[in-house]
């Protein structure tokens, strides 16, 4: 045994990452016993046997070298640049639109984007496995978070904020961090009971934030949830019936649609029967969409526009030129051509999310990845209809573009978890599903005719 563990120390010494060395010592020592009883089976003694099933392994120094290769983090370097091209479109934006309105203080946004980053970076970091032990904090911690806000100041009779060092923000943004516990029991799951209560510790954060109220967090929640569902259905080798389950989703989504309409406040309402025909409301619910319809009519391909209504800029027309209708505020102010790029840039960004998600190999990592993916672009596809009235009125920023601040580093959070899961795909094995361990055997290593085969490939 003593010649087993110099051996597996000379690769290891290799290998900058300690955290697969119990790993590969692990799969190396199982194929050096099942070369050693071979050689057996041959009539060799234990001696000899041992001795040449490690000589049939190969140079130590060699094998080391290359795993250490196949084993260190890796960033995904055109996600990465995505993110900060958005970023800073939506800085120089701010820029600029602060120049002619009131309503922007650019230091503030400096400061908030400085916050936004070293989120960014430190999630990236951060070991993402750490979190599965951890579920039940997160979905405590969220909770109590939740019902801590609702004692918050009210803003315009509805909205709930808590006051931070001067600055001010809605817990209900924070429902969508439950996506940690949730990816820990959906890589779980395998029976339709599992389900069934993951959809019911799904309901505490929502009922909550339905309190606020903020309804846009509720549905986008709502929709990240059953598709992350749906995905997990779909990858299950144990359940049946599974067309039936999709149904049965899609109606849950109709039925909690319907629900929720008549729960809604009266001004929500309002809002929705503004997005049907905001004419029917010109001066009350239906005066947005209008009105950014009327800039969005005027603006020019390239250049601002000398639009104005009443002689008042976007910005003293729009109140919210600068959050939820951001876009519409960007082409009035340098043109359809820089709008439609910039949704061009999103729809790329979006597509790599995706791509980057499709290949993570760990099963918690996969659905943790996935539920921070969908967020991102329920968020980004719903605020860039809104601007183009395409979707109702709600409380929801453009991401990453915004003026805002704790909005802006939930973001960069959930961009972070995507890129920390990634960066560790090649060191984080696949994971069991039946336990939810994050262990399970998948071997580089392998016998073909006789012939050991070192696959630095596979991982």
């Amino acid at each position: 045994m003593n010649k087993i563990s110099a051996f597996l120390d000379q690769i290891c010494l290799h290998i900058s990452c300690k955290a697969v060395h119990s790993e590969v010592r692990q799969e190396l020592s199982e194929h050096i016993d099942e070369l050693k009883d071979t050689y057996l089976s041959e009539g060799l003694n234990e001696d000899e046997a041992l001795g040449k099933a490690i000589a049939a392994m190969g140079d130590a120094d060699v094998i080391g070298t290359r795993l250490d290769k196949q084993h260190r983090p890796q960033i995904e370097w055109s996600l990465l640049l995505l993110t900060v091209l958005i970023a800073l479109f939506g800085g120089a934006a701010m820029y600029f639109i602060g120049q002619d309105s009131g309503h922007i203080q650019f230091p503030r946004y400096l400061f908030f984007s400085g916050v936004g980053l070293a989120v960014l970076l430190s999630v990236t970091m951060f070991d993402y496995t750490k979190l599965f032990k951890l579920s039940w904090f997160f979905y405590a911690a969220v909770n109590l978070i939740l019902i801590l806000g609702l004692f918050g100041a009210r803003i315009n009779g509805s909205h709930r904020v808590v006051y931070f060092a001067g600055y001010g923000f809605s817990p209900a943004g924070l429902l969508h961090f439950t996506i940690i516990p949730l990816s820990v029991w959906l890589c779980q799951a395998e029976r339709w009971s599992d389900f069934i209560k993951l959809f019911l510790l799904a309901a505490l954060p929502m009922v909550l934030t339905a309190l606020y109220p903020s309804m846009i967090n509720i549905l986008i929640f709502a929709v990240m949830l059953l598709v992350s569902a749906a995905v997990a259905v779909l990858k299950s080798n144990t359940l049946q019936n599974k067309k039936q389950y999709i149904f049965i989703c899609c109606l849950f989504l109709f039925l909690a649609a319907v629900i929720g309409f008549f729960l809604m406040p009266e001004y929500l309402r309002a809002k929705l029967w503004a997005f049907i025909d905001y004419n029917a409301d010109p001066l009350g619910a239906g005066y947005l969409p209008m009105t950014a319809q009327k800039w969005l009519m005027a603006s020019k391909p390239i250049g601002a526009t000398n639009f104005d209504i009443l002689g008042a800029p976007i910005d003293r027309t729009m109140p919210n030129a600068a959050n939820e209708y951001v876009l519409v505020n960007i082409i009035t102010k340098f043109g359809w051509i820089a709008g439609l790029f910039l949704v061009a840039v999103v729809i790329v960004f979006l597509v790599r999310l995706f791509l980057t998600v499709s290949k993570v190999k760990n099963r918690f990592g996969f659905f943790l990845s996935l539920s921070a993916c969908l967020v991102l672009t329920i968020k980004f596809v719903f605020s860039i209809l809104m601007n183009f009235n395409l979707f109702p009125f709600a409380d929801l920023s453009v991401p990453l573009i915004s003026y805002g601040g704790a909005d802006y580093c939930v973001t960069m959070a959930l961009i972070g978890i995507i890129l920390s899961v990634w960066r560790r795909n090649n060191i984080v094995p696949a994971g069991k599903r039946k336990t939810g361990q994050m262990k399970e055997k998948n071997k580089f290593l392998s016998f073909h005719d006789g012939k050991l085969i070192i696959d630095f490939k596979k991982k």
